[in-house]
């Protein structure tokens, strides 16, 4: 998602779309620079993806029942955590409690797991596909110094509680800056506290259901 179009999304559920249809006027109406809108949602975003952080699918070969990132013929960038790890192929040929039907009468091992610094250690030799967490990349672009667009890849509209968290954020800036002076000129209310409030309370309820439904306590396997 492009940092223009969350400033749409937010600019319509904040109801500020009345200052105007053009995106960096209603912001400079609003005393919020573009930069400052960036400061709000970059903050946003690392509190989000400390709980719903971006994730990646691939597959891994341990030996020594370890697997090391960053390394020689390990290339892959060592994540934040490790979210699953499920064996798809095992040198040992071991029966394990994943690769059972629930109605067996076997009674297998579990594979244990575990992510500790830049290495990966598992009970089990073999084939893996793993999930790795990672934050999220923004790639930002200027003019002349002056901040004009950022890729935030990996967000999309499905991730409406980033979107909201935004949003209360927004609010909550924006019904401080009220505070701060006056303006007769424009065709709205000093609604000051109320936005403040609104911001805090949808901030609250969205920070309560990100972490309801977060995946850090997936970092270590059993």
């Amino acid at each position: 998602m492009l940092l223009s179009e969350l400033i749409d999304i937010v600019i319509t559920e904040s109801g500020q779309f009345i200052l105007g249809d053009d995106t960096r006027e209603v912001l400079d109406c609003s005393n919020i620079s573009i930069e400052r809108f960036w400061i709000i949602a970059e903050r946003a975003l690392r509190y989000y993806e400390k709980h719903l952080p971006r994730k990646e699918k691939i597959n891994i070969e341990v030996v020594g029942q370890v697997f090391e990132f960053d390394v020689g013929t390990n290339p892959v960038v060592n994540p934040t955590w490790v979210s699953t790890v499920r064996p798809v192929g095992l040198t040992q040929g071991v029966l394990l409690r994943e690769n059972l039907f629930p109605t067996s009468s076997l009674q297998p091992r579990t594979m244990v797991w575990e992510h500790r610094g830049s290495i990966l250690y598992v009970s089990e030799d073999g084939t893996m596909d793993v999930v790795l967490c990672y934050p999220y990349i923004t790639v930002k672009t200027t003019v002349a110094t002056m901040l004009t667009e950022v890729d935030i890849q990996g967000i999309t509209l499905s991730n409406n509680k980033y979107i909201d968290l935004v949003v209360a954020e927004f609010l909550i800036a924006l019904g401080r800056s009220r505070r701060a002076f006056n303006l007769q000129e424009l065709p709205i209310e000093m609604d000051a506290s109320t936005l403040v409030d609104e911001g805090l309370d949808l901030r609250e309820r969205t920070r309560e259901a990100i972490t309801t439904t977060n995946d850090w306590f997936e970092s270590v396997g059993v």
